[in-house]
């Protein structure tokens, strides 16, 4: 996750900040910032039994936000499935969790430099076309 010109603590902030909304959406935080190597995922979460892994992407202008596609090109996209295969296949990670479906979202962030209220939207689903190879990850 990124923000415009953000610092490092103002980044925190944002990731602290987007699992707090995730939770009071009933969700059960999983992991935050999941590494595997080069790859990550900013946030796995449970909804029921529907395990979700969220790419964050936070700007202070609004207007960066509208191109969803620039924002989260192909290759991304592959890199999030990457992420996610390699989370699954985890002793540590998500070898344990018992889940019936997995889903992809994204959950865009308008944190405003003037200090007014942030805004969100999530896309569930965000990812739902699987490449050769990734079709298996939602089992």
């Amino acid at each position: 996750m990124r923000s415009d010109n953000a610092s490092a603590t103002d980044g925190h902030a944002i990731e602290l900040m987007c699992a707090d909304l995730m939770r009071q959406k009933g969700y059960t935080i999983i992991a935050q910032n999941y590494k595997s190597g080069p790859l990550e995922l900013d946030l796995i979460v449970m909804e029921g039994t529907t395990l979700c892994f969220i790419e964050v992407k936070a700007r202070s202008n609004l207007g960066a936000l509208r191109d969803l596609e620039s924002l989260i090109t192909p290759q991304k996209q592959l890199n999030i499935l990457r992420a996610a295969k390699a989370f699954l296949q985890d002793k540590k990670g998500g070898r344990h969790l018992v889940y019936s479906d997995i889903r992809f979202d994204y959950l865009l962030i308008y944190v405003p430099k003037d200090g007014r209220e942030p805004g969100y939207k999530i896309f569930r689903n965000a990812i739902y076309d699987m490449p050769p190879g990734y079709e298996d990850i939602r089992l």
